[in-house]
């Protein structure tokens, strides 16, 4: 479990470095999840794991930048609220 937090803060301390934005976003929904109907996922880039490390790069690649920070609400309603406070 600890490796597991550990791989997750090294995530989020190289996405804070290459958005801040993006990272401020993150805090800001963990800190609000409470108002949202069902879960809202972070970007792939927390989330995804690629079980094999020589293949990340390769993976990586095949997203647009965008994609690996974009936020998934699963319903228009959350989507709405994440668009009007952020």
């Amino acid at each position: 479990l600890k490796q597991l937090e550990d791989a997750s803060h090294r995530k989020f301390e190289a996405l804070e470095k290459w958005d801040s934005d993006c990272a401020d976003v993150i805090v800001w929904l963990r800190n609000n999840h409470h108002k949202f109907k069902i879960e809202v996922f972070e970007p792939p880039m927390l989330c995804l794991t690629v079980p094999n490390s020589k293949f990340v790069h390769a993976v990586e690649v095949c997203f647009p930048s965008s994609a690996l920070k974009t936020f998934i609400a699963q319903c228009e309603e959350d989507y709405s609220l994440l668009n009007q406070m952020l």
